[in-house]
């Protein structure tokens, strides 16, 4: 399948050149297009990355970089990955692409270079939920000796970043969130979520994060798995204040974020007693 945007033929591009030539190329052009069309060519490399490192591909391994840090990124801000109407979060299908990338490597080569990424990406948070995606399915490839290693690194620069309002600057906030819960800190996670709360940025990404976006057409709503993320947020001091922003903040943007989750929440609670 040719993937194409106006004269920009990317399966041509994907296929003659090497991975970073490749996402220059694609970061060029996304420089001369406006949000839409940012959009829409976004779209068509992750469906085509998807279709090669799926199936194998020269070079995969070149990928894994490009896609933890390149012009893919862009356009994301922090604070989360907010569910749209057009189709499924980035994240996750970034986080499948980062494995992929590298499930033709050796464990130890593979946890070698995760290890590297982990001490010095600026960002980690989708390289956190790529970790744990290497650890939680038996049927993925391992990441050798390395994972102790790599484990304690991201922890460490996850708790450094708690530490200041870098944290929610982080691109997938809530894969940190929950690397950090998952590995034996789950009342540190909850009292830091709580605190959080004080902080403009903080409040503004837990009212984010938690949204996931559900059924289709008519049906389509925002809808929180309050189940799930009562373990790391305190949901009756959140709705507290998402309530008196929806109320009385003075910046339009803040009252639609706060309204936006109220609903969803709301319907997170509905679906407990079904």
């Amino acid at each position: 399948m040719i993937h194409r945007l106006g004269e920009f033929d990317l399966a041509a591009l994907l296929d003659r050149m090497a991975p970073a030539a490749a996402m220059a190329a694609i970061r060029d052009r996304l420089e001369t297009l406006g949000a839409e069309g940012k959009s829409l060519l976004r779209e068509e490399v992750l469906a085509a990355l998807e279709g090669a490192l799926g199936h194998g591909t020269r070079a995969a391994a070149d990928w894994f970089e490009l896609l933890l840090e390149g012009p893919l990124l862009n356009e994301v801000a922090g604070g989360g990955d907010p569910p749209t109407e057009d189709g499924e979060a980035l994240e996750p299908r970034l986080c499948r692409l980062v494995v992929a990338a590298l499930a033709g490597m050796a464990p130890d080569a593979r946890g070698a270079r995760v290890a590297e990424a982990a001490r010095n990406l600026p960002d980690i948070s989708l390289l956190c939920a790529a970790v744990m995606a290497f650890e939680q399915d038996p049927e993925r490839p391992d990441l050798g000796e390395a994972l102790p290693q790599i484990r304690k690194a991201l922890l460490d620069r996850i708790g450094a970043l708690a530490a200041t309002s870098a944290f929610w600057a982080q691109r997938f906030p809530a894969s940190l969130l929950w690397f950090w819960f998952g590995h034996g800190e789950e009342q540190r996670v909850y009292l830091f979520t709580r605190q959080a709360m004080d902080d403009p940025d903080g409040l503004a990404a837990l009212l984010t994060i938690p949204l996931e976006r559900v059924g289709t057409g008519d049906d389509e709503q925002d809808i929180v798995a309050v189940r799930r993320w009562s373990r790391i947020i305190d949901f009756q001091a959140l709705e507290a204040r998402a309530v008196t922003m929806a109320m009385s903040a003075p910046l339009r943007t803040d009252r639609r974020r706060a309204r936006r989750y109220l609903d969803a929440f709301a319907a997170g609670k509905a679906e407990l007693f079904r």
